[in-house]
């Protein structure tokens, strides 16, 4: 789609609300539709926050199984929920990372005893605008943890 500079059915589907998204939604739907279920199977084990009808960034999983599944982009139509199920999944442990204009889940990391309260964050930016890429993580008073 980058080459083409059009838009994949689920990013029109979802028009203007597109625009603040660091990820092209067709492509996370389109890596899923792609991976044989047992492929994600261990994804099962993380927290996704389904019975949270709250949990604003759940909603949008849910319209975008929703459209990505109503668009064809999936093999099987049956496979709406387990998508939407993966895609708050990902929006409960994934990181985005610039650098490489995706998203990354350190599944170990997802599994450590935690607060859904942040009080720490992680980045992928380079420290000091330097050439290191150095990672670091800050404590909520924004100095080292």
């Amino acid at each position: 789609r980058a080459q083409t500079g059009r838009l994949g059915p689920v990013m029109e589907a979802l028009g203007d609300r597109s625009s603040g998204l660091q990820l092209d939604m067709d492509a996370v739907c389109e890596f899923f539709a792609a991976r044989e279920p047992e492929e994600l199977g261990f994804l099962e084990r993380l927290e996704s926050h389904g019975g949270r009808e709250d949990f604003v960034a759940g909603r949008f999983a849910d319209e975008v199984a929703h459209i990505a599944a109503t668009a064809g982009v999936l093999r099987r139509p049956d496979q709406e929920a387990s998508l939407a199920r993966f895609l708050r999944v990902m929006s409960v442990n994934a990181h985005t990372v610039p650098r490489v204009r995706g998203a990354m889940l350190f599944f170990w990391l997802s599994m450590f005893s935690h607060s859904c309260a942040p009080n720490a964050t992680y980045s992928t930016d380079q420290a000091g605008g330097g050439d290191g890429g150095e990672d670091r993580q800050q404590s909520a008073a924004g100095g080292p943890p």
